[in-house]
């Protein structure tokens, strides 16, 4: 019993949060200090900096459920010295019963070559299937959600902090220790939830491979993946562990027009 009613508890969750890319996911979740493309679903300012075109495409099976999945897509543009676009979709099903979908763009922009600020805005709807009509429309909901953020980035050390409305506020920093060891820590707080505390780290093993690993504490799961790097694609492997409902894991691959 107490199985599935956190299994039912975690749609809801999902349903109203975005997606996350496996790099992310593998370190503990956290993506505040972080800069990628897919920091388009995160915190928009981790764009700011990305001067080649980018896209990225995720999978993601919630706790090893084919009835429970997500799939999503980001791209990101430098708009010539006026800074960098990103545009994002994301979509879960469960069991063809609830659908929830995102579209959104966003914004990054560098100040002062250390300084990153973002702003995005993102539509999200939720739909609830009425089988006796065999579909959606009957019983939907519809929002628009804004996001914004901001980073700094030094020579060894990242802060990050993003905003999402309904009350998400999540801050975090980066350490990169070594050219082969980066930590990254993040505490997110949700409206009516307690804290969350989040921590991860990426190892390169050898030149163009790297092991993630984390932890974050509400709920208490663990985190694992890897990443690999050939030549302009990147392929992302992740998956967390929650002790009740099981493994989620997820894969993606990216790809950076040089």
């Amino acid at each position: 019993m107490l199985r599935c009613l956190l299994f039912l508890f975690s749609i809801v969750q999902a349903s109203a949060q975005t997606m996350q890319s496996p790099a992310m996911l593998g370190m503990g979740n956290t993506a505040a200090a972080k800069e990628s493309v897919y920091s388009v679903w995160r915190n928009p300012a981790g764009i700011a900096r990305l001067s080649s075109a980018q896209a990225g495409i995720a999978f993601q099976s919630h706790f090893i459920s084919s009835a429970f999945y997500s799939y999503a897509g980001v791209a990101t543009k430098s708009i010539a010295n006026f800074g960098v676009a990103g545009i994002q979709y994301a979509n879960s099903q469960l069991s063809g019963a609830i659908a929830s979908s995102s579209v959104g763009i966003c914004y990054g922009y560098s100040i002062l070559k250390k300084w990153n600020v973002g702003a995005g805005i993102d539509r999200q709807v939720v739909r609830w299937k009425d089988f006796e009509t065999e579909n959606y429309e009957n019983d939907s909901e519809h929002r628009f959600l804004a996001n914004v953020g901001l980073q700094y980035h030094g020579e060894h050390f990242s802060a990050g902090a993003y905003y999402k409305q309904l009350g998400e506020l999540v801050i975090g920093v980066g350490y990169r220790v070594s050219d082969q060891l980066h930590l990254a820590a993040d505490l997110s707080k949700e409206e009516l939830q307690r804290p969350d505390f989040r921590a991860g780290l990426r190892y390169q093993v050898v030149r163009n491979f790297y092991l993630l690993g984390g932890i974050s504490s509400n709920p208490l799961q663990h985190y694992a993946g890897a990443s690999v790097l050939i030549r302009n694609f990147r392929i992302d492997l992740a998956s967390s562990f929650h002790r009740d409902l099981g493994f989620s894991p997820q894969v993606a691959m990216g790809y950076a027009l040089r």
